[in-house]
């Protein structure tokens, strides 16, 4: 199902709903372009349908799992705004369209106490300030004469909680020297420090720099670790789940993607999703000019002991825009692969209204969004 631009008519949203809801178990809601209002909007309000209509009770968004476990507290009843819940969440979360999300779930949890919907990160804990902070009081109580030398390497590094390493890159705001490195030559001299308190802080700095978009060189992320954060919750729960994200995350098929498109298709945290539960996995894709959704699947699976995306016949690499067909009876998964450029759908225009940040963010053309280090992450 295809609708054209603008927010759809609310019983086009309903139809849109059951149509993903069809005997899904994980529904991979996916955007075309980060800080666009109009898609936001849409997804929230399938997800709301989601919720109410089809019982979902799980919303799984890119982010570490402490950030998860914050929003979930705050949707449960906990203390502070919504705003303040989203104090260290990834920057395409820290909007007013975010923050009115969580005081959705929080007043649907306060009607359904016996059933409440449930948040999660679907990445593993990362460093966060605090960490950057111990490392380096540490230093200054041990080893002072250590400090400027230590400093040097984390202060400068330490901005990407705030920017994304290769979103500096692409405004030309980027010091030059890759964080990831920074990273280790800080561990190696926090190493030679006297006592260990802080060296598992520092390794998971090291970890989050060389595990970012740009320490990777690559867009695609943990594929198998975050599909498996999804399933986990999903088998521990029974929950029906949501997962936001990018469409080339939620996409059901491996994506050449990022920084080194050379490299050929990937894994997708979507491709592994339908891998391992086959028709139980929905993807559903949303820019400024169309929301699409495709009948689901049939129940075929990909045969036992494949990798993910390895029973799917040749193909040219997946594009922007995606959609998926129905498997084969052997099987195999085809798909419907288009460029922006190529695609039968009408142009894609600049979002007529950007998300209301809750920290500056400027709107951008999904059109772009191939390009654009706002878009890939």
């Amino acid at each position: 199902m295809t609708v054209a631009s603008g927010l759809p008519p609310a019983a086009t949203l309903d139809q849109l709903a059951d149509a993903i809801a069809a005997d899904t178990a994980i529904a991979g809601l996916g955007e075309s372009t980060r800080f666009a209002h109009e898609t936001f909007v849409v997804r929230d309000q399938l997800f709301r349908r989601l919720a109410r209509r089809h019982g979902f009770r799980a919303l799984a968004v890119q982010d570490d799992a402490g950030v998860g476990a914050a929003l979930d507290t705050y949707v449960a009843g906990g203390d502070g705004t919504a705003s303040s819940a989203l104090d260290r969440a990834w920057r395409p979360w820290r909007t007013a369209e975010m923050a009115t999300v969580l005081e959705w779930i929080r007043s649907f949890n306060h009607n359904h106490q016996d059933d409440p919907i449930r948040i999660f990160g679907i990445k593993p804990g990362q460093a966060q300030a605090a960490d950057y902070d111990a490392v380096l009081d540490h230093a200054r109580d041990v080893a002072p004469h250590r400090l400027a030398e230590l400093a040097a390497h984390l202060e400068p590094i330490r901005t990407a909680r705030q920017t994304d390493e290769h979103v500096q890159r692409a405004r030309g705001l980027h010091p030059g020297r890759p964080f990831a490195e920074h990273a280790r030559d800080a561990l190696t001299i926090v190493e030679q420090l006297p006592g260990e308190s802080v060296l598992a802080r520092m390794r998971r700095i090291v970890d989050f720099h060389e595990q970012s978009v740009a320490g990777r060189d690559n867009y695609a992320g943990d594929a198998l670790a975050w599909s498996e954060a999804i399933t986990d919750h999903h088998r521990r729960t029974g929950h029906r789940v949501a997962y936001w994200d990018g469409i080339a995350h939620t996409a059901a098929a491996p994506a050449a993607l990022g920084l080194t498109p050379a490299r050929g298709p990937r894994p997708t945290v979507g491709s592994v999703l339908r891998h391992d539960h086959g028709a139980g996995y929905t993807p559903w894709r949303s820019d400024s000019t169309t929301v699409t959704s495709a009948s689901p699947p049939s129940r075929s699976r990909p045969r036992t002991g494949s990798t993910p995306g390895s029973a799917r016949p040749a193909g040219p690499p997946i594009g922007w825009t995606y959609a998926p067909t129905t498997c084969a009876a052997d099987g195999t998964d085809p798909r419907r692969y288009a460029s922006s450029a190529a695609s039968t759908t009408p142009p894609v225009t600049p979002p007529s209204t950007s998300l209301s940040p809750l920290c500056p963010t400027p709107s951008t053309s999904s059109s772009s969004c191939a390009r654009s280090p706002r878009c890939g992450g």
